[in-house]
């Protein structure tokens, strides 16, 4: 966990909202007052930079 504390707040709030407590992007998007695309990318961005910290492979999305 001590990954996951070192994330910023921008990224770690929606993949705690979405991965840990269930919310679909949607419901975590109004929550935060952000869009659900933007939601996504930052999803995105806080599993990428988790995989990078714990020694993982990093993948470009396709």
């Amino acid at each position: 966990m001590a990954a996951l504390s070192d994330l910023p707040a921008s990224l770690k709030e929606p993949l705690i909202l979405c991965a840990i407590e269930g919310m679909m992007q949607e419901e975590a998007a109004a929550l935060l007052g952000l869009s659900t695309k933007a939601v996504e990318m930052r999803l995105y961005r806080a599993r990428a930079a988790l995989r990078k910290k714990m020694g993982g492979v990093e993948t470009d999305g396709a």
